[in-house]
């Protein structure tokens, strides 16, 4: 991801250039906007070979906008004051609290959520991030709560009359667990890390988080999601909160996370995790590049892979459930792949995770290997930009 600074003009130049081996595709590219506010206002124009493009001025003072940047060669870019047109809204999100306070977001790609107090308190145990597949490049997490949110009274009329198979067809008919043509979610999360998840590690055991307490959007496309989220945690009697704040780019298949600590005391030994499942061996990781990856085969509803990037290499491991995880071993888990790390007070984490599917891009694991991989060598070369 480039970024730079720069003081703006009446026309602003932008030479984006990719110096590696590798296709640059939809990259973001981040202005920061410093001082004063800049002279065009926020009344501009993007363009790239004459034609105007997305972009979008995020909560920490920075312009973001998108470029396609083949191999050893370079992207311009003209900034200037004008009426910018409509654009399609390619990440968004927002807090659902018809669906126990459910914070969902997507980009056209994928979708995520994470659980929030409602379902805390239903006693409910859900520990960490969820996903939701989609086949199309349209906004879906809407959709998918509104149709199960109007369903519940004609479902209620139809049991209530003792019509038990015609609500089950019903039902199916509109489940998200079923994919209709978009996709759907076959991805349980349970007791678990789920998908990238945080969580403490003590006596080679993991100490769970549970549902955030609180949470703020800070962005809201078209380009651009983000939002903070705090969750309740303790470890050696320190209580604490948990800082999330994860950012969802258009076109990418994983979220951006910086993680720490408020009222934190000591050094904190925190692990990063995806879920294994029962009867599944496809998991693997790369110390050297630092990514990890695992992959569940739904049958006839493809496969579905997860997958945590970090900017510099990292210590694995495989940690299988503990005889005491009953809940979570009655799902179908096996265990956790772990990554390791120590937090030191007053410092961040940050790392990447999401996820892909064989419907949806990813036919082969190899696919989705290479991704990981190819990600992580981008972090480690990005995009030089040059404002002139």
């Amino acid at each position: 991801m480039g970024s730079v600074s720069f003081t703006w003009a009446q026309d602003v130049a932008v030479t984006v250039s990719n110096h590696s081996r590798l296709q640059f595709e939809r990259q973001t590219v981040e202005l920061p906007v410093c001082g004063k506010l800049p002279q065009l206002g926020k009344q501009i124009v993007v363009l790239s070979h004459g034609e105007q493009i997305p972009y979008q001025f995020t909560y920490d003072g920075k312009l973001i906008f998108q470029v396609s940047v083949p191999p050893h060669q370079s992207e311009r870019i003209i900034i200037r004051k004008g009426v910018p047109n409509d654009f399609t809204v390619m990440a968004t999100g927002r807090l659902h609290p018809e669906r126990v306070d459910d914070m969902a977001w997507e980009n056209d790609c994928i979708a995520f959520r994470c659980y929030g107090p409602a379902l805390q308190k239903t006693g409910e145990k859900s520990y960490g991030n969820d996903m939701w597949l989609k086949s199309t490049k349209q906004m879906i997490c809407d959709f998918r709560y509104g149709q199960e949110e109007r369903a519940h009274s004609d479902m209620a009329l139809l049991l209530k009359a003792g019509k038990k198979a015609e609500a089950r067809r019903y039902s199916d008919s509109i489940s998200y667990h079923i994919d209709h043509g978009n996709g759907m979610d076959n991805y349980s999360v349970g007791p678990t890390l789920g998908v990238g998840t945080t969580g403490f590690f003590l006596n080679g055991k993991i100490l769970y988080p549970y549902c955030f307490s609180s949470y703020k959007v800070l962005d809201n496309g078209p380009i651009r999601f983000t939002v903070r989220l705090e969750y309740p945690v303790s470890f050696m009697d320190t209580e604490m909160k948990e800082v999330r704040v994860i950012t969802l780019d258009a076109g990418s298949q994983l979220n951006k996370v910086s993680v720490f600590y408020l009222a934190q005391k000591e050094q904190l030994p925190v692990v990063v995790g995806l879920k294994q499942h029962v009867g599944s061996d496809n998991s693997g990781y790369s110390e050297k590049d630092g990514y990890a990856w695992c992959s569940e085969d739904n049958g006839k509803d493809g496969t579905t892979f997860t997958g945590i990037a970090f900017p510099k290499a990292s210590k694995f491991s495989v940690l299988p459930l503990s005889d005491e995880e009953r809940l979570a071993k009655s799902q179908e888990t096996s265990g956790h792949l772990l990554a390791h790390f120590t937090v030191f007070n007053h410092q961040s984490l940050t790392y990447y995770w999401g996820g892909g599917w064989s419907k949806f891009g990813f036919p082969d694991k190899s696919d989705w290997i290479t991704y990981l991989s190819d990600f992580v060598y981008r972090l480690k070369a990005p995009l030089k930009v040059v404002v002139h």
